[in-house]
């Protein structure tokens, strides 16, 4: 009997891994890596949800934060008196940008922001409002590196 179930165990701690594995790559696939730095691992996806102006692309971005990029973000916002209660679980930030791929100094503007635990509870939120303040791409920066990857190419 105790062999029974210990047999039972392992198929359910199977089953679970293997549920574990498949919604990790499930998620995985709805996004794309473009680098890595010192604050984490980046990802992107398109965001198709509204039509933007000719030349602007929407993307949708995601930090995961590493263990010394959360506290240089925490401190961050500890330093422009943003509160950071909580903020001992955040996991990752997402931002939707609008990049102006057509401009020839390479623009953005921040539409969303949203801090977020690793079970998806926001710890923040912020919106843009409809006056889009532009500001160029700092070169070599992740952001740059994702307008070489989603604006089209210019002819």
């Amino acid at each position: 009997m105790t062999q029974g179930m210990t047999r039972q165990t392992r198929i359910i701690i199977a089953l679970v891994f293997s549920i574990t594995l498949i919604s990790l790559s499930l998620y995985a696939a709805d996004w794309t890596s473009y680098g890595k730095d010192e604050d984490g691992n980046h990802f992107y996806k398109l965001d198709t949800s509204a039509k933007p102006s000719p030349g602007i692309v929407r993307v949708l971005t995601q930090v995961m934060f590493n263990a010394e990029g959360k506290a240089r973000y925490i401190e961050k916002r500890k330093k422009y008196g943003f509160p950071t209660e909580g903020y001992d679980t955040l996991s990752h930030r997402n931002v939707l940008y609008e990049l102006n791929c057509f401009s020839k100094k390479r623009e953005y503007s921040v539409q969303k922001v949203y801090e977020l635990t690793a079970d998806g509870k926001t710890l923040d939120y912020a919106r843009a409002g409809t006056y889009k303040d532009w500001q160029e791409t700092p070169p070599g920066s992740m952001l740059d590196r994702l307008s070489t990857i989603v604006c089209p190419q210019k002819r």
